[in-house]
């Protein structure tokens, strides 16, 4: 859709650049110092505040990249002096072997901060009959919604239990990037025994996700399951853990899920309004500058555009978040269509005030000319870093 109005843009600069290409030099050479002088510089001041805008956005997207790395890591990874506790505290605790099939993750809520899924965990140990895991765990910052025991036996010395779950986790999202962005899909099995009983240990080498596991919107990157210590830093009112001189630690298996945007099919649902909206507004520029004609009526429709634009994408996200790419480029069609409007004022004015008695004004062609081309050059170059820098670096 937005290809035939951009086709025809093309055509008709092309056109009158062929027209005019043998007096633009005229023009040039018609003006003051002072006309030449001008246009530079106002050139060069939005030249360099383009340049500055965009550069602090596209740093805050790439500097997001060592964020959400960090972000893996830390989720995966116990930190260092519970992990040196956690040796000391379970001298003496039963090791359960614990793993974790993905099959599958639904109902993804960005805006509520949740979403669905559905696994498979197994516990298997030895000795300790008393003992029963399938029983005792839950979800940290989830609720189990279904649990079904689907095999328990004791063979010799050893136990093992079969679970098969539906539940749902609270998750903070990662909408820096969005609509390109990349997720991680971490969750937590916790015992209810602390490491002094019980230590998990996880089952790197049977742990799996679906190989047909479809994510709407997204497509798997990889996934990782690691024993997580945990430090409590209160009692939670026990008795047991009141006179205990031990650490509150807790192991959890942390089951990991990393995916990334499946292309552009949600980013161009987000801009394709703005994206309509810009090419409005140079069109509207096109015609002052080219034809004499005053369009500045046609301007507000394009703002309108913009803020039902604005409010699309807020509605996919939480209300509190951080500013990322959805605002960013929201952010710099406005601006691209506000700089498009002061021109035109600005060109009106000028042939207003300096108009030749046939109606040529050679300021205001060359004015006009020079920061349609400016205006133009930054709205397209806006408008295809921001996505790459965010698609290209969603880790």
């Amino acid at each position: 859709m937005l290809v035939l109005p951009l086709f025809f843009l093309y055509e008709q600069i092309y056109i009158e650049e062929r027209y005019h290409e043998r007096i633009v030099s005229a023009f040039f050479a018609k003006l003051t110092d002072f006309q030449r002088s001008n246009i530079k510089k106002i050139a060069f001041i939005f030249t360099l505040l383009c340049c500055i805008i965009l550069g602090y956005f596209s740093y805050m997207l790439d500097t997001d990249i060592s964020h959400s790395e960090s972000s893996w890591n830390k989720k995966m990874n116990t930190e260092p002096q519970v992990a040196a506790d956690l040796l000391e505290v379970s001298k003496d605790a039963t090791k359960v072997l614990c793993g974790t099939y993905v099959e599958g993750i639904h109902d993804i809520d960005m805006a509520h901060g949740g979403y669905w899924v559905n696994f498979m965990t197994w516990f298997r140990w030895d000795g300790d009959e008393i003992q029963d895991m399938a029983d005792h765990f839950r979800i940290y910052r989830g609720v189990i919604k279904q649990k079904n025991i689907v095999k328990s036996y004791k063979s010799g010395n050893t136990h093992y239990q079969l679970v098969r779950m539906e539940a749902i986790v609270d998750k903070s999202f990662a909408t820096k990037r969005f609509p390109l962005d990349g997720q991680q899909f971490v969750f937590y099995l916790e015992p209810f025994y602390t490491a002094k009983r019980v230590v998990l240990v996880a089952d790197t080498k049977e742990s799996n996700v679906n190989r047909n596991l479809d994510i709407d919107g997204y497509r798997f990157e990889k996934s990782l399951v690691s024993t997580y210590a945990y430090e409590y830093r209160n009692t939670r009112g026990d008795i047991e853990l009141e006179k205990s001189t031990d650490k509150n630690i807790v192991t959890e298996l942390a089951t990991g899920v990393r995916v990334k945007r499946d292309g552009f099919g949600l980013y161009a649902k987000c801009f394709i309004a703005l994206y309509g909206c810009i090419i409005w507004s140079l069109l509207t520029l096109f015609i002052n500058i080219y034809h004499h004609v005053d369009p500045l009526e046609m301007i507000p429709e394009a703002l309108f555009g913009c803020v039902a634009n604005i409010m699309v994408g807020a509605s996919l996200l939480p209300e509190a978040l951080d500013m990322g790419l959805l605002e960013y480029v929201n952010i710099w069609g406005i601006l691209i269509i506000l700089t498009a409007t002061v021109i035109i004022i600005n060109v009106n004015a000028i042939r207003h005030r300096e108009a030749l008695p046939d109606g040529t004004c050679y300021y205001a062609a060359s004015f006009g000319r020079v920061m349609f081309y400016l205006i133009t050059f930054f709205a397209v170059i806006g408008n295809i870093i921001l996505p790459f820098i965010a698609y290209n670096h969603q880790f």
